[in-house]
């Protein structure tokens, strides 16, 4: 379908949407709140909705491309890198020598992965999505409409009220829009994950549950844990002891639930938990401290927060909102 005829075709929905939504609202203040009047006007309003608001497959379809852009573009982006310019024998020419990233290519396949969850995800929960949003509209409206007088009513308060719920209705048809700004930052936020895992100074992560936005009981009895990042350097070293069962291996991507759950990730052995040092890590910790304590304040060290994700180089990774 051409661009003028899309927007064609999107005026008219809305005008529909309008209509019934006029209509339901009328035909309420006109009768007042029949529980058999109600009932009528929602299936109306439902059969409406489905037929002229964006359907599960159209949303599906444009989160999806928004995912593989992101993809296309972190693999136009981090897939090479220049080490090198030479020269021709005049000094002029500049050639570049492009090799590929080695971090990137390293969790080239953990990316591709990680993207056909995020799509599937979005598969699983856009009609889930759609009829959460229709179910809370028809219950917003039926106690509006039960607070009409019987018989109707033409007062101001009323009227004033009506326009409230006739533009909670209209904004029920807008539901792929807040579908797409849900789940818009899934793939990135995994994608940063890996990315940080990859660069190797990530030691550990300790979860964050999102209270707003994630209803998963696992990721809420999860909240505080932390869990280790297999072959870091403190476990090459023999500083820290990493169990199977803690890794970021074991547990889901951040990004892969459709919630805002995220890792604030560890890169200093002093955030270690005591249980997971070794004794030469503790000793390193203790000589590291006796020697810091000899040096003159202004030599002394700030501590480094540990990173949160939306730390600078995650705004550069991905053009969001392309």
């Amino acid at each position: 379908m051409s661009e003028p005829e899309d927007s064609q075709r999107s005026a008219n929905a809305k005008k529909a949407i309008a209509a019934g939504v006029n209509l339901a609202i009328n035909r309420v203040l006109a009768n007042g709140p029949s529980e058999v009047l109600i009932r009528e006007i929602q299936n109306d309003l439902e059969l409406v909705f489905r037929e002229y608001s964006v359907t599960p497959e159209d949303a599906i379809e444009e989160l999806t491309q928004y995912y593989r852009r992101l993809y296309e573009d972190l693999c136009e982006e981090r897939g090479f890198k220049v080490k090198e310019i030479t020269r021709d024998g005049n000094g002029k020419t500049q050639r570049f020598n492009d090799f590929p990233d080695e971090v990137f290519l390293k969790i080239q396949p953990k990316l591709e992965k990680h993207l056909m969850q995020c799509i599937r995800q979005a598969n699983t929960s856009a009609a889930s999505h759609q009829n959460d949003e229709i179910a809370q509209s028809m219950q917003e409206f039926e106690e509006w409409a039960k607070s009409i007088p019987l018989g109707g009513s033409k007062g101001k308060s009323v009227r004033a009220e009506a326009r409230a719920i006739r533009s909670c209705l209209k904004d029920t048809a807008e539901w792929q829009k807040r579908f797409f700004v849900i789940h818009r930052t899934d793939f990135a936020a995994g994608a940063n994950h890996l990315f940080a895992l990859a660069n190797g100074d990530v030691l550990a992560g300790r979860w964050k549950w999102s209270v707003s936005t994630c209803e998963c009981k696992l990721h809420e009895t999860l909240n505080g844990k932390i869990y280790f990042n297999r072959g870091n350097w403190a476990e090459q070293k023999g500083l820290i002891q990493v169990s199977e069962n803690d890794c970021f291996e074991s547990n889901p991507i951040p990004g892969t639930n459709g919630c805002n759950c995220y890792y604030v990730y560890m890169h200093h052995l002093r955030d270690m938990p005591k249980t997971a040092l070794t004794q030469a890590g503790i000793k390193s910790l203790d000589e590291s401290a006796r020697y810091i304590e000899t040096l003159p304040e202004s030599r002394r060290e700030q501590p480094r927060k540990n990173s949160e994700p939306n730390s600078p180089w995650w705004k550069s990774l991905f053009r969001l909102g392309k």
